[in-house]
């Protein structure tokens, strides 16, 4: 359950929802408690988040794909 309210934290600031918004729409009364229980996600959502293996692979597919019709 701790995952899954930080991936909807760090989804929530990506957003653009501050600290304290983000705490309220998580359940939690102040945002001292969400900053406790969840130090640096902030920084954390604000990385630029990793591209997944499929869709690295799609990209590349979709690339190449690419550069062949334009050879035509």
């Amino acid at each position: 359950m701790t995952e899954q309210r930080k991936a909807r934290a760090i989804s929530f600031i990506r957003d653009g929802c501050n600290i304290n918004e983000t705490a309220t729409k998580l359940g939690y009364a102040h945002a001292s408690s969400f900053c406790r229980k969840f130090p640096g996600l902030r920084k954390k959502a604000m990385e630029k988040p990793r591209p997944r293996l499929a869709q690295a692979n799609f990209t590349q597919t979709a690339n190449s794909f690419s550069q062949t019709a334009n050879s035509f």
